[in-house]
């Protein structure tokens, strides 16, 4: 096994940034290694570009900075280049790898502190970045305690590589990286994670309006995804409850993209993208809990999105998340 980290980048439209994100992370790992008395620790970076053409001047520049550079100008969706990264990981044979975005901002000492981490406890298995609880080391059984960000978990591979061929069976959901996660809990009975409550990266800000036509597939795909992977009817009944009434507010918002789409395009057509998906979570709510497919369907046809900024709705907003949260966790 080699010591040190992967880093895989999957990049589309945001391939500067990705170069920006390779550039610092060669700059922090600079400073760290000089620093360290053992020198042998190795830094792999990975840049994968999916449907997206960079020119000469660009492809020069990336090859400047990291390892290797995969280019699929045309070949691939978005979360099948997610997804690959657990592939690559597999190609090769590093002690920690960490699947990041190009356009999380890392804030300055990040990586350092995650190699120090790992180094520190020998017998961790994840850090966790950006944590929103309190920071602990603890073990874990489920997926509570771990977010679902992208560039928020960083692996040692030893006990779960072995799980992230899990990732390619996943891509249609938007949530290849958290199945991953689920299969290396389940698999090892329990995982040991560093959770680190300040904040490690920044997420660039983007318009509510536009993550209802670009994440309307992640939305359903999550609900999909998570029930395939409860095994008791109970439960499952229970996460969809849950699921409705603590999203109750996104309804209208994720089902604007294919209201009057089904039927008239492709299924795989990118502009209709794991359409499917919506349609798959809508069964699963209308067979499992009738009543509360019902109120499903009325939180569709109110615009949510729109009440945003008012402290009235915000002051509801929060009120029945939070009572949600403790009565489905």
């Amino acid at each position: 096994m080699d010591k040190g980290i992967l880093i895989y980048i999957p990049c589309h439209t945001d391939f500067n940034q990705a170069l920006i994100q390779g550039e610092f992370l060669r700059r922090e790992f600079a400073k760290f290694i000089g620093t360290e008395k053992d020198k042998t620790q190795i830094l792999k970076l990975v840049l994968s570009v999916n449907a997206f053409n960079p020119s000469d001047v660009q492809m020069d520049k990336a090859k400047e900075i990291f390892d290797d550079v995969l280019c699929y100008p045309n070949s691939y969706l978005a979360d099948v280049n997610i997804s690959q990264g657990f592939l690559i990981a597999l190609q090769h044979d590093y002690e920690l790898f960490w699947l990041l975005s190009a356009n999380d901002k890392l804030t300055e000492g990040t990586l350092e502190r995650v190699l120090r981490e790992f180094h520190y406890d020998q017998s961790l298995d994840l850090v966790i970045l950006d944590q929103k609880g309190p920071a602990h080391t603890i073990e874990v059984k489920d997926m509570r305690l771990i977010n679902g960000l992208i560039s928020g978990v960083v692996y040692r591979t030893s006990r779960t590589r072995q799980f992230f061929n899990t990732a390619p069976f996943f891509p249609w959901t938007g949530w290849s990286h958290l199945a991953v996660l689920v299969a290396c809990i389940r698999g090892n009975n329990g995982l040991r994670i560093k959770a680190i409550r300040e904040e490690m990266f920044s997420q660039a800000s983007q318009v509510i309006s536009q993550n209802g036509l670009k994440y309307v597939h992640s939305f359903y795909g999550l609900l999909v995804q998570n029930v395939l992977f409860l095994e008791n009817p109970h439960e499952v009944k229970k996460y969809l409850r849950g699921f409705v009434r603590q999203n109750f507010f996104l309804m209208h918002l994720y089902s604007q993209r294919d209201s009057n789409s089904f039927g008239k395009v492709p299924l795989i057509n990118p502009l209709h993208y794991m359409s499917w998906n919506s349609l798959l979570a809508e069964s699963i709510l209308k067979s499992q809990t009738p009543i509360n497919y019902v109120f499903y369907l009325l939180m569709k046809k109110i615009p949510f999105e729109r009440l945003q900024n008012i402290i009235f709705f915000q002051s509801i907003h929060r009120y029945i998340t939070e009572k949600n949260q403790s009565k489905f966790k």
